[in-house]
């Protein structure tokens, strides 16, 4: 269901829940006074205050909210004049529920239409007043034996008690009418940014999936990916190589479950070590002929959600050296002084142009990373020279952990 349904329907029943019971209290308190004498009601007044209680009861049940204009002043101007005729046909008081209907308005018209419609409702329910007066008067329940209904100072202090009544009642009721509305419509936007902060929650946890994916496997895939092409291209003329790449592939394809298994269980992982998981890292690359790698590692215990995202930093700087550099020397620095930690990963490749948008999530996961972790980004490389990247994190950092998550 729509919120804007949901809420419709929850106004709706707070308004038939507010008429039900002040038509439930009419009822009992007017029985109340029939029973102790206080009030006579004639056959004809019984049966008008019965119609008008089942008729506003049947009118409860109705809530024209979508509804076009004019249905939505029929149902409002229907509601007041059952109880502007009432007031005047039986004389009893029953203007309490009129009150409602001026709330109810709010949520029908414009904030100038309510207006206009609640002066014109006391126009008419200060003609009606001075109408039936001074019949008025003698129904009042409590009136007494020795009061003249004719007395003009008796008249002028019931019609300015009726009048100022009706401006502070309508008043308030518009007041709270609007502040209802405007709860209303709050909750309804908060809602709408709610199902929206959902809709961005679930891409960028697609996102962060994929590049998750992308960081943990790609380069045990990109490895795996050149030992077969080894093997196949050595498999008729020198087989010994053939079987060594064939035994590498292995080892990656293991490597591979192993990553993803780490990955499921990173959420309940607290003993992470970055130094032996670089190390491992660093130990795949060893295996490829004419490749030198050498490294200074020596970080000390960190965050865990901070030594996952410097090792898929680390990770995804080595995958793009072996897929596009062409380089025969990688080194790794890594190291913590007392301010900051520094992560430089260097390579004699064939460098790029790192001003140019490049496909994939490699660079782009990577900027990502250092930006969660409130870090900095230095990319140094010449085309034909080689690449320099460093990583430097605030050792004492705020990490945003809405990012991290």
């Amino acid at each position: 269901m729509k919120p804007a349904i949901r809420s419709s329907l929850s106004v709706q029943k707070m308004f038939r829940y507010v008429e039900w019971i002040l038509i439930v209290g009419f009822i009992f308190y007017y029985s109340l006074l029939i029973a102790n004498n206080i009030l006579v009601l004639t056959a004809e007044q019984f049966w008008q205050l019965s119609f008008f209680y089942v008729a506003i009861a049947a009118l409860s049940c109705i809530f024209p909210m979508g509804r076009s204009l004019w249905i939505k002043y029929a149902y409002i101007c229907l509601e007041i004049f059952l109880v502007l005729a009432t007031r005047y046909f039986s004389g009893l008081q029953v203007e309490h529920l009129m009150f409602v209907y001026i709330a109810k308005s709010c949520f029908f018209l414009r904030r100038k239409s309510v207006m206009i419609l609640t002066v014109i409702v006391g126009i008419l329910y200060v003609v009606i007043l001075v109408g039936s007066l001074p019949q008025s008067i003698e129904t009042f329940p409590y009136a007494t034996a020795d009061i003249d209904p004719s007395d003009p100072k008796l008249i002028k202090d019931f019609l300015i008690s009726g009048i100022a009544s009706y401006v502070m009642f309508s008043s308030f009721m518009i007041v709270l009418g609007n502040t209802l509305l405007a709860e209303q419509r709050s909750r309804q936007r908060a809602e709408e940014l709610t199902r929206q902060v959902e809709g961005l929650a679930t891409k960028l946890e697609r996102v962060r999936i994929a590049r998750d994916i992308h960081d943990s496997l790609g380069h045990t895939l990109t490895n795996l990916q050149i030992q077969l092409a080894l093997a196949q291209e050595f498999r008729e003329h020198k087989p010994d190589r053939a079987f060594k790449a064939i035994d590498l592939a292995k080892f990656l394809a293991d490597q591979c479950v192993e990553d993803v298994s780490l990955k499921l269980q990173a959420i309940h992982q607290s003993d992470f070590n970055l130094d032996r998981a670089l190390q491992s890292l660093l130990s795949q690359l060893q295996h490829h002929p004419g490749l030198k790698v050498s490294s200074e590692i020596n970080l000390p215990q960190l965050p865990l959600q901070v030594s996952h995202h410097l090792y898929y930093i680390i990770k995804e700087g080595l995958t793009n050296i072996q897929k596009h550099s062409n380089a025969d020397r990688i080194y790794l620095q890594c190291q913590a002084t007392s301010d900051r930690i520094t992560v430089r990963l260097e390579d004699n490749g064939r460098g790029f142009d790192p001003a140019l948008s490049y496909p994939g999530f490699g660079l782009q996961g990577i900027k990502e990373r250092v930006n969660i972790l409130n870090g900095e980004l230095k990319i140094c490389t010449t085309p034909e020279v080689g690449t320099r990247i460093m990583v430097m994190i605030p050792k004492e950092m705020e990490i945003d952990r809405k990012k991290i998550s």
